[in-house]
């Protein structure tokens, strides 16, 4: 019977132009089958077409190869491959366990090996496969190997002739998805064999192989897109290539998910609200206004507003969520709560929309001091709601030490010097954007250049603008203070000379995927540089936010509800996936240096890292047999421990690993420390590869025999 993305095979082969060189069909090995995981049991060792095998078992008319642990092979007879100009063909029937455990390579003497993969599993029919070779030499052998585990083989047959010889191509590999509203760009590399025609097109499935569709235009080079898609449900695509043999292998199966394009809004204030719990009067109708704003051809609700100088979460964040939830109904905005410590001027705070941002973390970043960082930054991890892992960015919210002295630009350097250490720990390819008020006059000074050095965390300004901004005349329309020349008591003064307040981001969100920046979206709210240089926001010479009824209001407001200016920016990620699934993080993945120690002694303890996002609940770290755990260096050791999350979130955990006083003489290499639960994939640690072994103590008697037991005989004569 045939299973689904089962081939009908055609071979087209000129009459007298091709050489049959070897064929096998396994029926000898009649012992077992191929259809239960207890049938192939029995060791098959080789034959005449097959002298050399390893690990080769009889499978009821088919060959098992490999176990459960280890790859096995056969290896042909010598074969002369050199005619024809060392054209063949090579044709075998495969499956695989219960589950696919590898691939089969075919490994030709003098020859690169083809790998080639398979879908089938023993409950299905065989697939057949057929490769295409060429510089084929005579006194040459072909092993057939399974890349790791097991697989069975039948039905093999080497075809010399190649040259007039058509069979339909072997299969195309997908290398990626990317997804698109409504539709999927598919990626592709071409099969290793053409099957000795040209490959006229490709036909796709996104049904996991059951049905075939044939793409108009025909596709004959990568990418396939594959329209009319529903956003957010997964399709299991395979692809096949076409020549005039007919449809050939299909691809292994990849998952892609259709996705609408989405946007958020984000937004950097200095809000100068650090010695009063609420915000100033008419902060709400400033968060309207910049919703309302259409600006580089998009309008969109700020999703998250990250705030310098509030008082506390507590008190100034709580109280415009309040304020925000009354226009735009309960619930629809939520605050962090962590507050991080100052020597003045507040801390900072997030805002966010709940029904476009699940905040997953919060974390301190450095510490504080009188010559060092006045306060700490906040670390927020967040994944917009309909968007997959690609999706989830880091903020960094900063407020840097304020004046141009060298001591306090000296503080701002090595406060950005902890940012970024944080930030590059994240891993390459972590989204991030770094914002806040960084109290900068120019590009050159090192705080600003640690920002944008090498490394995972390097940032970029997405509006390329460096230079010495301070009362620069050609940088006045990204001025963010001071807002006012005239302004109330206890604000700036000075009018519009600084850009103080910044968002950068990673490479990685300059384009490519995950979350982008919009780009031409990045700008100073209110401020479009038609104002005076050291003028006031609401002079009457500005034609700022002109899509706005109440831009007079709200341009009065920019100059009494704070002395900065908010930064606004667009980004853009692709929806219709799901919220964060629940994910354990564990570091490393192999123990740093061996445990070691003596029967009766517990080693010294390593050590690793285990945090978690979205969980459902709690996770146990399980310890093999001979080792404990514990979450201090001093005691509390256990086979097992519990580590609970808060809201879904676990922060990083540090866990205490030895052997334990009670571990059996021995060695405990590459053990296996779990860490499950919550709903997410079980992750491991190893011991190291070598060295962790439990010696025996120092006169430790390990056997005792004094033989009393034998009685006969005696050990003094030649015939005792």
């Amino acid at each position: 019977y045939l299973a689904a993305g089962d081939v009908v095979r055609t071979l087209t082969v000129s009459p007298g132009a091709s050489t049959l060189l070897l064929a096998e069909d396994f029926a000898a090995l009649n012992g077992g089958d191929s259809t239960t995981t207890g049938g192939s049991s029995t060791a098959w060792t080789g034959s005449t077409n097959w002298p050399t095998v390893l690990r080769a078992y009889q499978a009821g008319g088919a060959v098992k190869l490999g176990t459960s642990s280890l790859a096995g092979s056969i290896a042909s007879r010598a074969l002369d491959l050199s005619g024809n100009g060392g054209a063949f063909t090579v044709s075998f029937d495969v499956k695989g366990w219960s589950t696919v455990e590898g691939d089969i390579t075919v490994t030709v003497t003098g020859l690169a090996p083809q790998t080639v993969s398979y879908a089938a599993t023993m409950a299905s029919a065989f697939e057949t496969k057929t490769l295409q070779f060429t510089g084929g030499q005579a006194n040459s052998t072909i092993t057939f190997a399974t890349t790791a585990k097991r697989a069975f083989l039948d039905t093999i047959s080497i075809v010399g002739g190649g040259s007039s010889t058509v069979v339909v191509p072997s299969a195309p590999t997908i290398t990626s998805i990317a997804s698109g509203n409504g539709q999927l760009s598919v990626a592709f590399t071409p099969p290793v064999s053409n099957g000795g025609a040209t490959i006229t097109g490709y036909q796709y499935s996104i049904d996991g192989g059951t049905t075939w569709q044939t793409p108009s235009p025909t596709v004959t080079t990568s990418p396939l897109v594959i329209t009319g898609l529903v956003n957010g449900q997964s399709y299991p695509v395979r692809l096949r290539a076409v020549n005039s043999a007919g449809a050939g292998d299909p691809s292994a199966a990849v998952s892609g998910t259709p996705r609408a394009t989405d946007y958020l809004r984000i937004v950097s204030y200095n809000i100068t609200a650090a010695d009063i719990a609420t915000p100033r009067t008419g902060f709400e109708t400033l968060v309207q206004a910049m919703s309302a704003e259409s600006y580089n051809g998009h309008v969109d609700r700020v999703d998250l507003l990250a705030m310098q100088e509030v008082q506390s979460q507590a008190t100034t964040s709580a109280s415009l969520v309040t304020r925000l939830n009354a226009i735009y109904g309960a619930g629809a905005y939520a605050h962090g709560t962590l507050d991080g410590a100052t020597t003045g001027n507040g801390t900072q705070g997030v805002v966010f929309n709940t029904a476009a941002l699940q905040l997953l973390e919060e974390k301190l970043v450095g510490t504080v001091s009188a010559t060092g960082a006045p306060r700490q930054t906040l670390r927020y991890k967040f994944q917009p709601v309909g968007g997959d892992a690609s999706s989830i960015f880091y903020v960094y919210n900063s407020h840097l030490k304020a004046a141009a002295d060298s001591d306090s630009a000296g503080r701002r350097a090595a406060d950005v010097q902890v940012i970024r250490a944080d930030a590059d720990a994240l891993g390459a390819g972590a989204s991030v954007i770094y914002v806040g008020d960084f109290n900068l006059q120019t590009s050159s000074e090192a705080a600003y250049q640690n920002y944008l050095a090498a490394g995972n965390g390097q940032a970029f300004d997405p509006i390329n603008r460096p230079g010495s901004w301070s009362g620069n005349r050609s940088f006045l329309d990204i001025f963010t203070q001071a807002p006012s020349a005239n302004p109330p008591t206890g604000f700036a003064t000075g009018g519009l000379d600084d850009r103080y307040d910044f968002q950068l981001v990673t490479g990685g969100m300059m384009g490519g995927g995950g979350l982008t920046y919009t780009t031409g979206s990045y700008h100073t709210f209110g401020n479009n540089g038609s104002v005076p240089l050291n003028g006031s926001l609401n002079d009457s010479a500005s034609t700022a936010l002109p899509g706005l009824a109440n831009r007079t209001q709200v341009l009065d407001l920019l100059t009494t509800v704070a002395d900065h200016l908010p930064v606004v920016a667009d980004y853009a990620f692709l929806s219709g996936g799901q919220v964060a699934s629940p994910a354990i993080t564990v570091s490393p993945g192999t123990l740093a240096a061996p445990l070691a120690t003596t029967a009766g002694t517990a080693s010294t303890a390593q050590s690793f890292s285990v945090s978690g996002t979205a969980l459902t609940g709690s996770l146990t770290v399980t310890a093999p047999t001979g080792l404990e755990v514990s979450l201090s260096t001093a005691g509390g050791y256990a086979a097992t421990l519990s580590l609970t999350p808060t809201a879904g979130v676990l922060a990083s955990t540090t866990v205490y690993v030895r052997l334990a006083a009670t571990a059996a003489v021995g060695n405990y290499d590459a053990a296996a420390i779990t860490v499950g639960g919550g709903g997410a994939t079980t992750q491991t640690i190893l011991t190291a590869a070598n060295g962790n072994t439990v010696s025996p103590a120092s006169g430790t008697t390990l056997f005792s025999e004094d033989f009393a037991s034998l009685t006969s005989g005696n050990s003094t004569s030649t015939s005792g």
